[in-house]
């Protein structure tokens, strides 16, 4: 199946700081447990970031989902960065699937599942992440798969794939960051119920638009 199949909800261009909370499209609060902050846009202006552990989830949900980023920034020794789909539960004991880039090692690509804040570990690649990557995630039905996008300009590669049937129903998409330096990025988000991928030559188009305008 191509990837992703979805448009870029939010490239984060604005003239100055503003809470993901605020801007239109996101969740009015936050998610990932306990007491979170949000991402912000920064001054760039184009990219989402946060001074404190932070979750926001897209204010539209699906049954079947996908989500993907482009890491603007990451701390790898450091940070955990993580892409979730199927958020059906946001607060103090989420439940949702997610690639999650782990701090500690260079190359912990993980895909995970959370149920009721309990965090199981489904499969792991060997996949180190660096600024303008991609990390992406979908959920159609059972099936839950990883992305990988190396640089701007590389094409998504799937990583890894598991069937699990643990979280079921409508949920949302969403970034979340468990971190110590807080300096990881991200930009262009995107993602949703999965539709029809316009040809590869014309994303190319439409992102390098985006980045173009924004800069």
């Amino acid at each position: 199946m191509a990837f992703p199949t979805t448009p870029i909800l939010d490239d984060f261009n604005t003239t100055g700081s503003q809470a993901l909370t605020a801007r239109t499209g996101w969740g009015a609060t936050t998610f990932g447990g306990g007491a979170r902050g949000t991402y912000s846009t920064d001054a760039t202006p184009t990219l989402a970031t946060s001074s404190a552990i932070a979750g926001n989830f897209w204010n539209s949900s699906s049954v079947d989902c996908e989500a993907y980023v482009t890491v603007a920034a990451f701390d790898n020794v450091n940070d955990t960065m993580k892409v979730a789909a199927r958020i059906t539960v946001a607060g103090s004991s989420p439940t949702f699937y997610c690639i999650e880039c782990d701090f500690g090692t260079t190359t912990d690509f993980q895909l995970v599942k959370y149920v009721a804040g309990g965090r199981t570990l489904l499969a792991t690649s060997a996949q180190a992440v660096v600024a303008n990557d991609g990390v992406g995630i979908s959920v159609i039905g059972s099936q839950v798969t990883s992305y990988f996008r190396s640089g701007l300009g590389g094409s998504w590669v799937q990583k890894d794939t598991v069937s699990d049937g643990s979280i079921t129903g409508s949920g949302f998409i969403g970034g979340f960051q468990h971190d110590f330096s807080f300096t990881s990025r991200f930009d262009e988000f995107g993602g949703g119920a999965p539709g029809v991928a316009p040809p590869a030559e014309q994303r190319r188009v439409a992102s390098w638009i985006t980045r173009s305008g924004g800069r």
